[in-house]
């Protein structure tokens, strides 16, 4: 689930802001990723400067600051609007005229109003938005995913709640989700352990997935090498081939394809080379076309 490894992952992303000269230059005081913990406090006690006196109309909470967060930093279908999240959390903690300016534009741009506010999940215009987000389906695929490791108990309300406080970047945690997992028919693991499987199998990794960690993903291709590809990808995060390739990245892609039917697509899409093409550093500060088209839609 995203909220149990949410914060490890909020971490890694910001690094990468905290080792970038034009990026991390403007947290002089505290680093990108301890100002969020500092925001995340002082929105919970209502003593964030910004969204007490000059954002108070939108009605913001902990939860739905969240909740943008997360769905822009996981969005598939747009694939650079993460790097704005880094200027939302720095313009959250400065708070000048200039940032409450931006500030107030940016939380327009997700369909926040006074009316609207209310919600906790930010509005879409996406026309896909009501299959995409419907909770059957969602429930559906996520909890099928859910295991245990031998012998471990499941996780609780407390510990759940303890996820979702600890990282700026995080869904909306609903409030029936404990009583749905416990409901929901966990796979009998104990009976498959030792037992060797001979199927093949394609794992592609995302270093910034929170469902799949890449850790584990590492470790569980290692003790299955002799019958599973491996392949890693920088700086994505769930669905990789949907993300990357709506901004036009196909190399993830190309190797599902040309892996699950290579009669069907030439050599060289079965390359796995191509992933050296892909991005590997995220521009915070804007300096290139797309980023900059980006930060204007969402902004």
């Amino acid at each position: 689930m995203y909220n149990i490894r949410a914060a490890s992952i909020a971490s890694q992303f910001l690094a990468y802001c905290h080792y970038q000269i034009e990026c991390v230059k403007y947290f002089l005081t505290d680093s990108p990723g301890i100002i969020p913990y500092k925001i995340l406090q002082d929105i919970d006690s209502n003593n964030q400067l910004c969204i007490k006196r000059y954002l108070k109309k939108y009605n913001l909470t902990l939860s739905l600051i969240k909740s943008i967060l997360f769905s822009i930093f996981q969005s598939a279908a747009n694939y650079y609007d993460r790097s704005i999240i880094s200027a939302v959390i720095f313009r959250l903690n400065r708070c000048n005229k200039e940032d409450v300016l931006a500030l107030d534009l940016f939380f327009q741009a997700q369909g926040l109003s006074s009316s609207a506010s209310s919600s906790s999940e930010p509005l879409s215009t996406d026309a896909n938005t009501p299959v995409l987000n419907f909770d059957v389906l969602y429930y559906n695929i996520a909890f099928s995913e859910l295991w245990l490791y031998f012998n471990q108990s499941d996780i609780d309300q407390q510990a759940l709640n303890t996820f979702q406080n600890a990282t700026i970047i995080a869904p909306d945690l609903p409030s029936d989700l404990i009583a749905l997992i416990d409901a929901w028919p966990k796979c009998p693991l104990d009976k498959y352990r030792c037992l060797l499987a001979n199927s093949s199998m394609l794992m592609i990794a995302a270093r910034l997935d929170g469902t799949t960690p890449l850790d584990f993903a590492s470790h569980l291709a290692s003790i299955t090498r002799k019958t599973r590809t491996f392949y890693t990808i920088p700086l994505s995060g769930h669905i990789i081939q949907l993300s990357l390739t709506t901004a036009g990245y196909t190399c993830p892609l190309h190797l599902i394809l040309s892996w699950t039917f290579p009669s069907l697509f030439p050599s060289e899409c079965n390359k796995p080379s191509c992933i050296t093409d892909l991005p590997t550093m995220i521009d915070f500060v804007g300096e290139t076309e797309m980023v900059q088209m980006s930060s204007l839609k969402i902004s």
